[in-house]
């Protein structure tokens, strides 16, 4: 999934418009380990992942942590993708190729 989204957008504006959670959040959609779901009915905020945009802050040491991280990531994108529109996803992926920025094209906050 990294290499479809850096297709789809380009492997500059991956680099340094797409922020790494939501780009692990992205490649986590086809991820069904269940270690990295959250359970239905369990009440959890997933939104603090969201300001996890470089691959330092995202990629902790701590091995429990990371999990949270890619489960936490995967959920908001989850949400975003039902949001938006599952098939929508590259469109919005194409509107950063054009020069969008993250905030405008994908529309998170």
């Amino acid at each position: 999934m990294h290499a479809e989204t850096a297709d789809r957008i380009g492997f500059w504006a991956k680099f340094i418009e797409l922020p790494t959670w939501f780009d692990e959040g992205l490649a986590m959609q086809v991820d069904f380990r269940p270690e990295y779901d959250i359970q239905a009915g369990v009440i959890v905020d997933s939104k603090p992942v969201r300001e996890l945009r470089s691959a330092r802050s995202f990629f902790a040491s701590d091995s429990e942590l990371l999990t949270a991280n890619y489960a936490f990531a995967k959920n908001e994108v989850t949400l975003w993708a039902k949001r938006v529109g599952y098939l929508s996803t590259y469109a919005h992926l194409e509107r950063i190729r054009q020069g969008e920025t993250f905030e405008s094209a994908i529309g998170t906050k």
